[in-house]
């Protein structure tokens, strides 16, 4: 249950519910996501400190937040490398999707290709679209 979904998305679509748990693989980065900017310094979403070159920030807001935790390079690297292996093995199509950052018809209507958990639900704002890992997963 990695995904997390009702009925009410797939509603919003038009689309019929679709067990997507169970057809899809999911990757789990840690991270704290999005920040808030306090006179203390950028903030998680469980009152931590993140230090400030830990931290991206969007000109655009994304889901309503100017700033995120920094992916690390690692992290970006490794999650490419894990995404080439997936696709090349269950054959997932490694187009890159620029709409996978919105809540996305495709995603949910189970078309194969790689998407982030805001591809399935607008309440969520993992993955960010960190400029590193939109390249990475362009060059997969």
């Amino acid at each position: 249950y990695h995904l997390g979904l009702k009925q009410d998305v797939f509603t919003k679509f038009g689309l019929p519910y679709k067990p997507l748990d169970k057809t899809s693989i999911a990757i789990e980065i840690c991270n704290w996501g999005q920040l808030t900017k306090t006179d203390k310094g950028f903030v998680n979403y469980v009152g931590g400190i993140v230090p400030d070159d830990q931290v991206v920030e969007y000109s655009t807001p994304f889901k309503g937040y100017k700033y995120f935790h920094k992916y690390t390079d690692a992290q970006v690297e490794s999650v490419g490398q894990l995404v080439q292996y997936w696709c090349e093995r269950y054959g997932i199509p490694k187009t890159y999707n620029a709409d996978m950052w919105d809540l996305n018809k495709n995603a949910l209507a189970g078309v194969p290709g790689i998407y982030t958990h805001v591809s399935y639900r607008s309440d969520k704002a993992d993955c960010h679209p960190q400029n590193n890992f939109i390249e990475t997963l362009k060059s997969i």
